[in-house]
């Protein structure tokens, strides 16, 4: 099997973790796995259900389905205070960074696997739980009862993300959709009951235990903006189809739109798009969404809660625009160019959705990072859709996520492990990405959403 050929077992306990995956996400993480090599079949993400007494049809898709690889480099970064700034999302990171989690630092061990939970941030819209964790495999929480002042949680659905920071460290994070369903402060007690362990010997196994924590909870309080559209929503019709935003939820580590689309079908998997009064765009985050039936108007109605990165300054308005993507049947292509620190700039072709340019190459000691522009219609994939490896196929790891440097050009720095210029059979390095199919913009479905 090819080298870059996707790891099946892989795929399969992706697919798993969220049931059914729109074609769009699944896509999104093919084009992932293909990035892996088949001999690192480790995967990065799995996803945390909540035990519930109701079960609930709500589906919940986040970009968090690939969480960023950490890797050696970062063995002596302290951990407590930080998880969320090393592999949460764009609005976790500025959270972090802003220092707006409750910090904690509750352990719990059992079966000879320490977790600590170091940090818990709540605005209303998503509860995070950062978390480290102590094993000699990739591991991640599973088996997750929650309850909110000592009452069971029905219909909090979540996922989240793992990543190795060390040699056996684990970091990651749970994160939850409450939506306005959880008071502004409670005691939140955790209680998992397995924590599944990966390696390339034994593929997946649960370790059953018990790790129990009671967690102060408080919701943020400051920079929140919430604007709903109960009797005259905004909205866009084209055809048959209409889109109708119902409300707007602006915090520090969320930009949240609920939205309804009615329609003739809901074969097509659609994506959504949303700029700022400037024209620039957000980082999605995932969505959720519930989709309806109605024999008397013979429609499709599907209720989606969006999420997207936050926005310092609050803007004058907003637009979303759906878009598809179809990848059914397609193979992806991979391209690549030498890739010289001495010769830059570098552009990048990426297909039809654009192009990734680097910019600034810093060769440090203990790691490499580039400095890159992207240009095209999906800004945010593009930026994790590319890497560098050298003459033999062998990726160079990247340390975490990309972060956003200037969203006004998106601007992005890039870590990576330490760069050998030339390999041990003296072949060069070289920049890589997959051509990514262009997103199907719906522009006559976009809806200017009104915040100030």
């Amino acid at each position: 099997m090819n080298d870059h050929e996707p790891d099946m077992e892989l795929n399969r306990m992706l697919r798993q973790s969220y049931s059914p995956v729109p074609e769009l996400v699944s896509s999104r993480v093919d084009e992932t796995l293909l990035s892996l090599k088949k001999r690192n079949r480790l995967p990065r993400k799995a996803a945390v259900g909540v035990t519930a007494a109701v079960a609930s049809l709500a589906l919940l898709v986040g970009s968090s389905f690939v969480s960023p690889t950490i890797a050696g480099a970062l063995t002596n970064t302290p951990l407590i205070g930080s998880v969320f700034e090393m592999v949460g999302d764009a609005g976790l990171q500025l959270s972090g960074q802003k220092g707006l989690a409750t910090k904690l630092n509750q352990a719990a061990e059992d079966k000879g696997i320490r977790m600590t939970v170091t940090d818990v941030l709540y605005d209303g819209i998503r509860l995070a739980i950062g978390y480290t964790i102590e094993a000699e495999h990739f591991v991640t929480p599973s088996n997750a009862e929650m309850l909110i002042n000592g009452e069971p949680v029905e219909t909090l659905l979540g996922g989240g993300g793992s990543s190795e920071v060390g040699n056996n460290q684990y970091t990651g994070y749970l994160d939850y959709e409450a939506d306005g369903t959880l008071p502004d402060q409670f005691e939140l007690t955790l209680k998992l009951k397995g924590i599944q362990h990966y390696s390339n010997d034994t593929g997946w196994q649960t370790t059953k235990g018990s790790w129990n924590f009671r967690l102060p909870v408080s919701k943020l309080t400051e920079g929140i903006t919430v604007r709903s559209f109960d009797e005259t929503p905004p909205s866009a019709t084209s055809g048959e189809t209409t889109l109708s935003v119902k409300k707007v939820t602006m915090t520090p580590a969320i930009t949240a739109i609920n939205v309804e689309l009615a329609e003739k079908s809901t074969v097509v998997e659609r994506g959504f798009f949303v700029y700022d009064d400037k024209g620039q765009q957000l980082q999605y985050s995932g969505y959720r969404g519930d989709s309806d039936y109605s024999k008397e108007l013979d429609l499709y109605k599907t209720e989606y809660r969006i999420h997207f990165s936050p926005i310092e300054a609050l803007p004058e308005f907003l637009v979303i625009k759906p878009y598809k993507l179809d990848t059914s049947g397609k193979t992806l292509v991979k391209n690549q160019t030498a890739f010289d620190p001495e010769l830059l700039p570098i552009a990048l072709t990426q297909g039809g959705t654009g192009t990734v340019t680097i910019t600034e190459a810093e060769l440090l000691p203990d790691k490499t990072v580039l400095h890159f522009k992207v240009e095209g219609l999906d800004p945010f994939n593009q930026a994790n859709s590319f890497w560098l490896e050298d003459g033999n196929g062998e990726l160079l790891t990247k340390l975490g996520a990309p972060k956003l440097a200037d969203r006004s050009t998106y601007s992005f720095t890039q870590e990576y492990a330490p760069l050998q210029l030339e390999d041990s059979s003296g072949k060069s390095m070289y920049l890589a990405g997959w051509k990514l199919p262009a997103p199907a913009i719906w522009d006559e479905l976009a809806v200017k959403i009104p915040v100030k």
